[in-house]
Formats: structure tokens, sequence, C-alpha cells
């Protein structure tokens, strides 16, 4: 097995061979955004060590199989885009480093034929939710642009970004429940039970409490029920003795 990343994690440790690839701001290139927004990324600092951009590595492999992929430029590599890709025809390397690009180029859509794909999904019927009681209220996980992920947690000057996850609760359900600011409850849904800060979020609506995803302190996927249609949970406070009450 061959991984390639720019560094070492849980998935390249079982590989038997890791060849380090180039990160952000070591690479030059282009990138196109859900928007179809082409955008042209500059290197800005040079790779550490052997590192090399991802083409490297793919054309240098495939030339010790045997075969050329007649890739020499990142430069090639969007010409040969712009050639095979329908909807990037026509966008040309010149046009990308225009003036008038500096905000990028969304590509051309008219013209260009769907490709139905031969096997589509057929989502499984729905099923209505469960009424709740009154002690019941469901779990939104959601992200934070900063988290415990590869990118961040081995980096020294974003390592500290993760701001940790607390439980989000909106002010009628604050109230309801009693509790202050920095009160510590006990969180229990299906899966699993946990204790954690609670702390006010008018955003999330009635009946929902909210947690941040990959965060240190709390497993959100510890609690979430992937089975269901959505998590419930139920909170309790807890005494100074750390008792439920």
């Amino acid at each position: 097995m061959i991984a390639t990343d720019t560094v070492l994690n849980a998935s390249s440790a079982m590989a038997h061979v890791v060849l380090p690839a180039a990160g952000f701001s070591e690479v030059s290139g282009t990138t196109t955004n859900l928007e179809g927004r082409v955008s042209v990324v500059t290197q800005k600092v040079t790779p550490p060590g052997t590192s090399r951009s991802d083409w490297i590595i793919a054309a240098e492999l495939a030339m010790t199989m045997g075969i050329d992929l007649g890739l020499e430029s990142s430069d090639d590599i969007w010409a040969e885009v712009a050639r095979l890709a329908p909807s990037h025809a026509g966008i040309t390397g010149e046009m990308l480093a225009s003036e008038a690009a500096g905000d990028g180029v969304v590509v051309p859509l008219t013209g260009v034929t769907p490709v139905v794909p031969t096997v589509v999904f057929t989502p499984p019927p729905s099923q209505p939710l469960a009424p709740g009681d009154s002690y019941s209220l469901r779990l939104v996980a959601s992200r934070k642009l900063y988290d415990q992920g590869v990118a961040v947690s081995t980096s020294p000057a974003m390592a500290a970004l993760p701001v940790g996850s607390v439980l989000r609760i909106n002010r009628y359900d604050f109230d309801r429940l009693g509790v202050a600011e920095g009160d510590t409850v006990r969180l229990t849904s299906p899966r699993s039970s946990v204790v954690v800060e609670v702390a006010l979020d008018s955003t999330l609506p009635r009946g929902s409490v909210g947690v941040w995803f990959n965060q240190p302190g709390l497993c959100a996927a510890d609690l979430v029920d992937a089975t269901a249609p959505v998590t419930t949970v139920q909170i309790d406070t807890l005494g100074s003795s750390g008792a439920a009450l």
C-alpha cells in the first residue's frame, strides 16, 4: 500500500510506503469551487524536504510503471483539463493570468450536456419522527472552521485554535431547564452519556441543542445515532456532588 499525504496520520501509518506531498501554499495550479469559479493557486513557500506536488508524484509513479503521462508542468495539466472537460473549454492560462480574472473565472455552462448517471441513488422512504416528550431535545451537530482535523492538529501555529465544545441551548430551553451559563449537565442520547458545560445560544430553535463536531473535550460522534432520522437527547442537571438532580 502506498500513501500520499502532507503529514503522517492514522491511515498513512498503515501504508508500506508514504510519499510526502506538498501542501497548502506549497504548490501552483488552479482550483475550481462548487460555483464553477476557477481561481489560480500560486506557490508561496518551498515544500520541505522531499515533498512534491501530487501531480509530480502521480507522473513519476506512472513512469515507474512504464507509462508516460506526458505532463511536465501544472500548465500541461490545465491544458488537458480545458481540452477534455466541456465545462472548462475556452478558459486559457492567459485568461486566468489576466487582470480581469482577479476573482477567478466562472466556467461556461451553456452548451454543456449533463451526464446522466447509470446508477441512480434512491433514498429510503422517509420515516415519521417519533413525538418527543417534554424532556427530550433534538441534537444538532455542526462544525467550526478550526477543529481536530489532521491539517489543524499537526500545525504548531493552528493546533491551539479549536475552541472545544460546549452544549449550546436556546434561551427558552435554558430557562425551562433551570440552568445557568457555565453549569455542568449530563447529556444522554440513545448511544451514550457525557458530562458537558452549557452555554446560551439564541440562534438555535426551541427544542434543540447544539454541539460542535470534532472538538476537544466532547466526542459528538459518540452521541449521534446514525440509524435514526434525528438524535433525541435528555439533559439532567448535576448537583455539587456531580449526581443528577
